[in-house]
């Protein structure tokens, strides 16, 4: 808190070992589990990011007590996507889809949760929770924090925007990111200020360009397509 960290976000994928394990590797849950508690400890506000996967689709269920549980003050859910590691392990095993995922989610809003939450997919997904299940969820903007005020951590403790500027989608590493362990901090904050400015600037341009679309498109033949 001390150094301006306001919240933090520690990915899980299950409620319990052998769901999450299935999906982030063997000893992922307890690890994350030692981080939950240290960053509770803290008094950092905690978000609790959940993935769905073929091997925690009815997990869903559980999830709204479990996280409420562990102490974190919201939840991220995204559908996985068949890209990088995903499209190796997943595809070839399950038939497994964003239908699939969206029925997860819809089962786990029954629930009528009580803390915030945070669906991380498409706009329709968003609308259609807000309209059936009154979710509340916001629909995004185009803005972008990333590198300016919201940043990601790899297992390894390397320091990234986010996960598009750290890897192609085939999940091969991109760019290189600053080691929270092992750089000098005036190194850190001098390799943020001039990489990540300027990739936070170029997806802010990105976005602009590529959802500031007309709401009426659907219905105005003259319209560029969306």
């Amino acid at each position: 808190l001390n150094a301006g960290l306001d919240q933090l976000t520690i990915s899980l994928d299950g409620t319990e070992l052998e769901i999450n394990d299935a999906n982030r590797g063997s000893g992922t849950f307890r690890k994350a589990l030692v981080g939950i508690e240290n960053a509770v400890n803290a008094g950092i506000p905690l978000t609790l990011a959940y993935t769905i996967t073929p091997f925690n689709t009815k997990d869903t269920l559980n999830l709204f007590p479990f996280v409420q549980k562990l102490g974190a003050k919201a939840l991220s859910v995204q559908i996985t996507e068949m890209l990088g590691r995903a499209r190796r392990t997943l595809s070839s095993t399950s038939s497994f889809n964003r239908f699939e995922g969206l029925k997860a989610i819809c089962r786990m809003f029954y629930q009528r949760p009580s803390i915030y939450t945070e669906v991380s997919t498409r706009s329709l997904f968003k609308e259609f929770l807000n309209q059936f299940f009154n979710a509340g969820l916001s629909l995004p903007d185009i803005r972008c924090d990333g590198g300016l005020e919201t940043f990601m951590v790899s297992s390894g403790g390397d320091f990234y925007p986010c996960s598009n500027y750290a890897y192609f989608p085939d999940g091969r590493q991109k760019n290189r990111g600053i080691n929270l362990v092992s750089d000098d901090l005036n190194i850190i904050k001098e390799f943020v200020k001039q990489k990540y400015s300027r990739f936070n600037t170029k997806m802010r341009l990105l976005a602009t360009e590529k959802f500031n679309t007309c709401r009426d498109c659907q219905y105005n033949a003259s319209c560029a397509p969306c």
